[in-house]
C-alpha cells in the first residue's frame, strides 16, 4: 500500500472518530416530554357533571362531598369539572387575609351567567334539561340526572393526545372525534383544562379550613369559552383538531387534567365527553 493510500485511510478513520463524539447525545439540550394517549370506549357514553361553587359557600363542600359520592359508584362514567363563579368565589381581602386566592376565571364567569344559575352549590348533568325548562339542578337532584343517561349509547368517540414539554412547561392536545351514527343535529367541541387536588382556604359550614382539597378546578379553555363547530354528523366520519397551550407556573401538571366536550349548538346538552391526563 502506497503512502498516499495511508494517509486516506488515516483521514477518513479520524473523521468518523470526531463525527461519532460529536453525536454522542443529541437529544440532551431538547425539552423533556411525556406523551400520554387516552381513548374513550366506543360504546361508552361518558357524562359531564359542572359543578358550580366557591370558596366562601358553606354548604359547597357538601356538593363536593356527593360529587365524590357518585364518582364511587359510576367511575370513569363520570367526568366532574368544578367552576368557581358567583359570589361566593369573590376573593377576600384584607384585613380577612384567608381566601385571597382568585378561582375564577372568564369562561366560569360566562357560563354562571349564561346558563342563569341560580346559586351554589349546584350542577349541570350533560347540561340536560330537567323538564322544567332547568339545567342547573340541586345537590338532591344530581343522582337521578346521572340514572336517567348513564346507559345511553355513545353517538361519538373521542381520543385525546396530549404532549407535554415540562421544561417549556407547554402542551399541545390533539382531539380526534369519530361519529358512530347518523344525525341531523349541529354540534361544538369544547376543550378544557382543569387542575385536581387544589391545596387553599376553604369555608365548610361555620368551619375555616386553610387545607382544603379543592377537586377539578377549571382553569382554562383552550378553544373559546363555548368551543367551534364541529363537521355534519356522518357515520364513521372523523375530524381532529389540535391546540397549544402554556401551562401558568403555579399549576401542577401531573394533577392536571384535558377534558374534551361535545354539545348540540342549539340544546347545549353534551353528548359525550373525555378526559385525558396532560402527563402521567
Amino acid at each position: 500500500m502506497n503512502q498516499k493510500n495511508h494517509f486516506i485511510i488515516f483521514f477518513f478513520s479520524f473523521f468518523l472518530i470526531i463525527s461519532c463524539d460529536k453525536v454522542e447525545n443529541p437529544f440532551e439540550n431538547m425539552p423533556v416530554s411525556n406523551d400520554t394517549t387516552h381513548q374513550t370506549n366506543d360504546y361508552t357514553r361518558y357524562l359531564l357533571v359542572e359543578e358550580f361553587t366557591g370558596h366562601t359557600c358553606t354548604a359547597c363542600p357538601d356538593g363536593a362531598r356527593e360529587i365524590a359520592r357518585l364518582d364511587s359508584i359510576f367511575g370513569k362514567k363520570l367526568i366532574p369539572v368544578a367552576f368557581h363563579a358567583g359570589g361566593f368565589a369573590n376573593p377576600h381581602y384584607p384585613p380577612d387575609t384567608s381566601y385571597l386566592t382568585d378561582f375564577r376565571t372568564p369562561e366560569g364567569n360566562d357560563f354562571f351567567s349564561s346558563y342563569s344559575v341560580w346559586g351554589t352549590p349546584s350542577a349541570m348533568v350533560c347540561r340536560k334539561d330537567d323538564g322544567s325548562g332547568d339545567k342547573v339542578l340541586p345537590k338532591g337532584s344530581w343522582p337521578n340526572a346521572i340514572s336517567k343517561l348513564i346507559n345511553d349509547s355513545a353517538k361519538i368517540s373521542i381520543q385525546t393526545t396530549n404532549t407535554f414539554s415540562d421544561l417549556q412547561k407547554q402542551l399541545i392536545s390533539k382531539v380526534k372525534i369519530k361519529w358512530l351514527s347518523d344525525d341531523t343535529g349541529s354540534y361544538k367541541l369544547q376543550v378544557f383544562l382543569i387542575e385536581d387536588h387544589v391545596i387553599d382556604w376553604q369555608l365548610d359550614g361555620a368551619t375555616n379550613i386553610p387545607n382544603y382539597d379543592h377537586r377539578h378546578v377549571f382553569r382554562k379553555s383552550l378553544n373559546g369559552t363555548f368551543g367551534v363547530d364541529l363537521p355534519p354528523p356522518i357515520l364513521h366520519d372523523t375530524a381532529t383538531f389540535e391546540y397549544s397551550i402554556q401551562l401558568n407556573n403555579s399549576w401542577k401538571p401531573a394533577d392536571c387534567l384535558i377534558i374534551s366536550v361535545i354539545y348540540h349548538s342549539g340544546t347545549y346538552e353534551v353528548i359525550q365527553a373525555n378526559e385525558s391526563p396532560v402527563k402521567n
